[in-house]
């Protein structure tokens, strides 16, 4: 999935998280309270290394400051092609790390 056209979705202090394509999110807008990706217009026309940053930067801010639970945070950034491209390669999809 590219970000630029799709829109990750969380709450704060959860599991739960969901990337969507840009226009299907809004079938149920009261279910999440924080929003990235695509909801910001300057990410649709962002340049690759931009959006690499920006996906790191919004994982770790999903994850620091809003209290997401790491593991459904890594699952959920993995279907990001910039968030794939921007971890290293010998990284896997599900670690065995405790904290992811």
């Amino acid at each position: 999935m590219d970000i630029r056209h799709h829109i990750i979705a969380y709450n704060c202090d959860s599991d739960e998280i969901t990337v969507s394509p840009l226009g299907r999110l809004h079938e149920d807008p009261v279910r999440y309270r924080m929003t990235t990706g695509a909801a910001y217009v300057c990410v649709r026309s962002a340049s690759p290394s931009m959006l690499c940053s920006f996906v790191k930067a919004e994982f770790i801010a999903a994850v620091f400051r809003d209290g997401v639970c790491p593991r459904a945070a890594y699952r959920a950034f993995m279907q990001i092609d910039q968030f794939r491209q921007a971890i290293p390669e010998d990284m896997p999809a599900i670690p065995s790390n405790p904290l992811f």
